[in-house]
């Protein structure tokens, strides 16, 4: 943004891509910084879209929604709503009204001026689907239409934990191998917004990464390491999982 704060940042939403949705509230140079996982790098798609109004006032008052975006999963319970408002030629100021859940409009913070972003932190909600509905309003005082009703998903747990084992199969305390480390997981789940990815690490105490840092294997529910390593003789390691939901929360096994 103009004044080079972070804004936002996301890891994994979709899978093992990342999504940012963000209410731009003053005009400037944003910039977006893309890294890959660990050490990798190369080539990667980045795809943008924008709903900022860029006309001027009409005779009614215009509402672009914001976040959530239709689908969206977010990970607390009082998401902040957003949306870009225009007032009419009879208007001075403007803001936006949002009806989550059909429980009546509520008001969004004004924007003076042409046009902005108007935001409304939300009440708490529950675990699980919601909807809105959003219009502007401004002081002439005139109204826009409604906009179509956005679904998103509340997901502000974790997932739930699961069970490691080491080896490909049923859990081993003890392998005659020095070169190759092994493990398999399950009972990992999430009811609102799904498991989207596992990453799992290696390391010579719970939960540590001495051996390997935490590296991602999709939606796989096993893995071993490559290339070979150099394993010592009598020491004991540690397989953690990590699982990760579609809001980004995490959970750790080891």
């Amino acid at each position: 943004d103009p004044s080079n704060a972070l804004l936002a940042s996301n890891d994994d939403t979709c899978g093992l891509q990342a999504q940012i949705v963000y209410a731009i509230a003053a005009a400037g140079v944003y910039k977006i910084a893309v890294s890959g996982f660990s050490s990798s790098s190369g080539t990667y798609t980045l795809s943008y879209s924008s709903n900022v109004p860029n006309s001027p006032p009409q005779a009614t008052p215009q509402v672009f929604p914001g976040t959530p975006a239709n689908g969206a999963i977010v990970a607390t319970a009082t998401p902040t709503l957003s949306a870009s408002v225009v007032r009419s030629t009879s208007g001075t100021t403007v803001h936006a009204e949002f009806n989550v859940d059909g429980a009546g409009f509520v008001d969004g913070s004004v924007v003076a001026g042409d046009f902005g972003s108007s935001t409304l932190v939300s009440a708490p909600l529950a675990d699980g689907p919601h909807s809105y509905v959003v219009r502007a309003h401004d002081d002439a005082p005139l109204f826009s239409a409604s906009s179509a009703v956005i679904n998103f998903t509340v997901d502000s747990s974790p997932p739930a934990a699961g069970t490691v084992n080491d080896g490909l199969g049923v859990d081993i305390d003890v392998q005659s191998g020095r070169t190759v480390i092994a493990a398999n997981w399950s009972g990992f789940s999430d009811p609102q917004s799904a498991i989207t990815s596992y990453a799992w690490a290696i390391g010579t105490s719970p939960g540590g990464t001495q051996v390997q840092g935490f590296t991602s294997v999709g939606t796989a529910t096993r893995a071993n390491t490559s290339p070979v390593l150099a394993l010592a003789q009598s020491l004991r390691y540690y397989v953690t999982v990590r699982a990760t939901n579609g809001a980004g929360l995490q959970t750790l096994v080891t």
